[in-house]
């Protein structure tokens, strides 16, 4: 239940608040996805009905048509495959597989949406948001080493 919360407060957070700081909802720094992909990394299977909620969450706050929810589950299925591959051992493999998930689901995200709309892409406001989600993904993961540490 912590999670869906959680989920539900950083959905809100990120559709109120951040989205205001950028010119459009597809270039802010995606909240959702790092807790999402910190606490789906931490797990031994995969989900599926946290990442349909907490896209769906999305959804209901950016008004918009499942591409956010559609950009969730893809990134569940790859955190999965690579979860099948390799092993998240350190700050900087847990960094790395982020951003390869990350940018993958931002241009999911970005051509599903280009495809109904045209919409001009502007490479400053992604590369700042994305800056921002991987700073946060370092910060978070000094807290959830030390957490694992202590048990």
């Amino acid at each position: 239940m912590r999670f869906y919360v959680l989920s539900l407060i950083l959905a809100f957070l990120q559709a109120s608040v951040i989205t205001g700081a950028f010119v459009s909802n597809l270039y802010v720094p995606d909240l959702v996805l790092v807790y999402l992909f910190l606490h789906l990394s931490r797990e031994n299977a995969v989900d599926i009905k946290k990442p349909l909620l907490s896209g769906l969450y999305l959804d209901i706050m950016y008004d918009s048509f499942g591409w956010n929810t559609s950009g969730k589950l893809f990134s569940a299925f790859i955190l999965e495959l690579l979860k099948s591959r390799y092993i998240f051992a350190t700050r900087l493999s847990v960094i790395i597989s982020y951003s390869l998930i990350a940018l993958s689901e931002h241009l999911l995200r970005y051509a599903i949406f280009r495809l109904k709309y045209y919409y001009p892409f502007e490479p400053w406001l992604f590369f700042a948001g994305f800056v921002v989600e991987l700073s946060l993904l370092f910060f978070l993961t000094f807290f959830i080493i030390k957490g694992d540490a202590k048990t």
